[in-house]
């Protein structure tokens, strides 16, 4: 009976983080600022939240500094691939940008037992087989009309690289989950992101993230993104 309630729940779980990653394909959609703006202003709206949560919960403290650097290292990778999916759902639509990041279970049926020392298992390359199968054929059927000049080749491009980028940083916070606290980890590497794009603005010479101010719309939608 416990594990029947074990199951579910694991199941209901599984099926709210498919909802939400939809729903954030909606949310990149609808909000109008250019990729690299949109992937800032996520983060470091995510961060401020997580931040004032710990802050709550006074355990802002209990970070060990021996776990910082290596993780804000980790938020780059994971500003890059939120760079990568947004940047698919603004060239291609959020149903390309929500697909490819099926191939995760590709690289992560490789990715896995080199992280974590394990064999390969059979049935993980036959799912991945499947979706690449799968997405393969999707790309070659690609409607003829193209009314609202939709590049699916760079859209699916950038969803697989989406893809690898997340199943990589997930890989990493594998190895740190076990003994910092799952907020922790995404807080700092929240930061990560936010100072990683935030030297890539000043590189370039664009300080618009820092001195324009947003569109309502934008604000709410990028609230609702940062914080849910």
């Amino acid at each position: 009976f416990m594990y029947r309630i074990l199951r579910t729940k694991k199941l209901f779980s599984l099926h709210i983080m498919v909802v939400f990653l939809g729903f954030t394909g909606v949310l990149g959609k609808l909000i109008s600022l250019e990729t690299p703006h949109l992937v800032w202003h996520r983060m470091f709206i995510a961060f401020i939240a997580l931040f004032f949560f710990l802050l709550f919960k006074k355990q802002i403290h209990t970070i060990k500094r021996k776990d910082i650097i290596p993780l804000i290292l980790i938020g780059t990778i994971v500003a890059l691939h939120w760079f990568f999916f947004f940047g698919a759902i603004k060239v291609s639509n959020i149903s390309i940008a929500v697909i490819c990041m099926s191939t995760a279970s590709l690289f992560s049926a490789f990715l896995e037992p080199l992280f974590f020392k394990r064999k390969i298992l059979k049935y993980e390359l036959l799912f991945a087989l499947i979706v690449v199968l799968a997405l393969s054929f999707m790309l070659y059927e690609k409607p003829e009309k193209n009314e609202h000049n939709i590049n699916y080749s760079l859209g699916y491009l950038y969803g697989i690289i989406s893809a690898f980028l997340g199943t990589l940083f997930t890989m990493f916070n594998g190895k740190y989950i076990e003994k910092v606290d799952a907020a922790k980890i995404t807080m700092i590497e929240m930061f990560g992101g936010v100072l990683a794009i935030s030297i890539y603005f000043l590189a370039i010479g664009d300080l618009t993230v820092f001195t324009t101010m947003l569109e309502i719309n934008d604000f709410i939608y990028l609230i609702i993104l940062g914080t849910l």
